[in-house]
């Protein structure tokens, strides 16, 4: 049996609970999940068109085992951090409260008038992922670990982790083995693998580190040729991911592009992004006069549903409604952002966007009238043409972000 144990730090506050949501709880069925949704986007890039969802499957099915067959790995959580006072942004962080609206909204919260609580940043704990059986080969921690590097370097956990939230970062890794043997053969997987510590301390240095790390994670396995078809999850294919490393503007030259702490990166990071998103305000006047009649004229599409459903169109009061899909009432972003840490202490946000399906094909967009709830306008899905534009305004600099750092795949 082989036992790899990680030290965990979060980057930036982690809220994350279980059956009582007023209580943060570390639980090892989310690291699961998340594990399994970077092993599908990463094993799904190697693998064709007409075979990638039974073989991601597959893959999915010899690490985490399925309701026909046992798990191969087992993951478990130690060291549950201590409840701490709430995070709250300040009143002047706009961008923070932007990106983590949806922990903020208190008239959500029925019990408390208080933020959800958080795993403060700053704070520790391990994760441990064993591997079952005397197979003599590493396939199922191999696996695992690869994953773990791809959360800790792209993504991140629990709620609004697609905002800012729930960034993580290895601060150590130990094994445990049954003899010398074992031994060598953990610390020759963890050498084939790229680091799961940062050592990078500039922006350019982190650029490159991503992608020497995606290079070793698809070893002999290149990305497949793509066949010009959207696929229907999220791969980490050339054709369909994108990776942008950021940076604060350098006026002069000798000005950092670096960030002294993680609530100003992502405070940096909230502000562009709502300043890009303000530019759709055409989307949000279309659809304030369809939906209070003083504009018959349904709108083609809604631009800004590329970035996740559902969308709530607020126009104080009564005045709101949701555009959701017809037949899917959500739909998760496809840009992840997170805060990562440098090895000397200081901060970057990174930024990966994912080109896959909206909805499935011939799913409409539905948005329900203000004045009458059984008028459903129906509209159709959105190109993804603006997650590139909105990528390529990032390339050239978003105030109050400088110009961005593409990771080449």
């Amino acid at each position: 049996m082989r036992t790899i144990q990680i030290e965990l730090e979060t980057v930036t506050p982690l809220f994350l609970s279980g059956a009582d949501q007023e209580v943060t709880e570390l639980r090892a069925p989310a690291f699961r999940g998340v594990l399994r949704y970077w092993l599908r986007a990463l094993h799904g890039a190697t693998e064709s068109s007409p075979e990638r969802v039974a073989k991601v499957a597959a893959a999915e099915r010899d690490v985490f085992g399925d309701t026909t067959r046992r798990s191969s790995l087992t993951l478990r959580v130690r060291g549950q951090p201590k409840s701490k006072p709430p995070w709250d942004p300040s009143g002047a962080q706009h961008g923070l409260q932007y990106l983590l609206f949806s922990v903020r909204q208190r008239n959500l919260r029925p019990r408390s008038d208080d933020i959800r609580p958080s795993v403060s940043a700053g704070e520790s704990f391990e994760l441990t992922l064993q591997q079952h059986g005397k197979a003599p080969d590493d396939h199922a921690l191999r696996q695992g670990l690869g994953a773990l590097w791809l959360l800790c370097n792209l993504g991140g956990l629990g709620t609004r982790s697609r905002r800012g939230a729930g960034s993580l970062a290895v601060r150590n890794v130990t094994y445990t083995a049954n003899d010398d043997a074992q031994a060598k053969q953990i610390q020759a997987l963890l050498d084939q693998l790229p680091p799961l510590t940062t050592t990078a301390t500039t922006p350019e240095e982190l650029q490159s580190s991503l992608a020497d790390g995606l290079r070793r994670l698809w070893g002999d396995r290149p990305p497949a040729p793509s066949d010009n078809s959207v696929p229907s999850f999220d791969l980490l294919h050339p054709d369909y991911c994108r990776i942008l490393v950021l940076q604060k503007p350098q006026i002069r030259k000798d000005d950092s592009n670096i960030w002294n702490r993680w609530d100003e990166a992502l405070e940096s990071l909230g502000q562009a992004f709502k300043a890009y998103r303000a530019g759709l305000d055409d989307d949000r006047r279309q659809v304030g006069a369809l939906l209070m009649g003083r504009d018959t004229r349904k709108p083609d599409t809604i631009q800004r549903a590329a970035f996740g459903l559902p969308i709530v169109f607020d126009y104080g009061g009564a005045n709101k409604s949701a555009l959701e899909g017809s037949d899917h009432d959500r739909r998760a972003s496809p840009l992840h952002m997170r805060i990562t840490r440098l090895a000397d202490g200081t901060f970057v946000p990174v930024v990966t966007c994912f080109k896959a399906k909206l909805l499935p094909d011939g799913e409409k967009l539905k948005l329900p009238n203000i004045n009458n709830r059984d008028i459903k306008h129906k509209i159709n899905q959105p190109d993804l043409k603006e997650l590139d534009r909105l990528l390529n305004r990032l390339l050239t600099g978003i105030a109050p972000l400088g110009q961005a750092l593409e990771v080449e795949l």
